[in-house]
């Protein structure tokens, strides 16, 4: 229970973050479906610090991001499309936002 006034605390990880989406009906998990995230310091999203493209579709889908070197501290969009072959994608979502805090 929280005391009155008290603020939101925002999301912040020293471990890789759990990010989680609504799966799309399409991405069935069959003939190369999967979905694809990319973790960036910016909204635009021109030079992504992390990407995979290579998520497993199921019902619940969900990732731990974990980049090859540890994120350094500070804020990250993210962002997630979905596929049904290696070629044939659908729109990036809208992106979210995350905090690596220590």
């Amino acid at each position: 229970m929280s005391v009155i006034n008290a603020a939101p605390i925002l999301n912040r990880f020293t471990t890789p973050p759990v990010l989680t989406w609504g799966p799309i009906s399409w991405v069935t998990g069959a003939n190369g479906s999967h979905y694809e995230v990319q973790v960036d310091n910016n909204a635009t999203f021109l030079s992504p610090e992390f990407t995979k493209n290579d998520i497993a579709s199921s019902n619940t889908p969900s990732v731990s991001v974990a980049p090859p070197t540890p994120l350094p501290i500070g804020t990250y969009y993210w962002r997630v499309k979905a596929c049904s072959t290696t070629t044939v994608c659908g729109a990036w979502s809208s992106s979210g936002i995350f905090t690596v805090d220590n």
